[in-house]
């Protein structure tokens, strides 16, 4: 079974994505609130396949959650999705961001709300990062 990380201080997405990962089968699924609850749990859960982070969270966004994982060398090969609101429009800012979380392992970026359509899409995103990075 495939451990699933999710990061999110919405209870009503990581309820939904939890749902949606149940009904696969396949996944193993360890919730957080915030950054700080997520930081934790990565550490002890570095056997984690796939990191699915907010990108805006209390105590520790997701771009910051990312950073002290490197910093402590905590699931640097594991790939990891980051979920927003945010539209991110190509500016200087949304630009960094996305090179920051490049470079922090993010393979894919998903806009919130979870649809039926996008939640799909983001199961076989997931299939194929687990396999590809596993």
């Amino acid at each position: 079974m495939k451990k699933v990380i999710i990061v999110d201080d919405s209870e009503p997405i990581r309820s939904q994505l939890k749902e949606a990962l149940v009904q696969e089968g396949s996944y193993d699924i360890i919730e957080a609130g915030n950054g700080e609850e997520g930081f934790k749990i990565a550490k002890e859960n570095q056997d984690c396949n796939l990191l699915i982070v907010d990108l805006n969270m209390p105590k520790m966004g997701g771009i910051e959650l990312l950073e002290a994982l490197e910093k402590s060398d905590i699931c640097l090969d594991t790939p990891k999705i980051i979920f927003t609101t945010e539209t991110l429009k190509d500016d200087k800012n949304a630009r960094k961001m996305k090179e920051d979380g490049k470079r922090l392992g993010v393979k894919t970026w998903f806009t919130k709300p979870l649809t039926p359509k996008r939640i799909e899409i983001l199961l076989t995103t997931m299939g194929q990062l687990i396999k590809r990075y596993n």
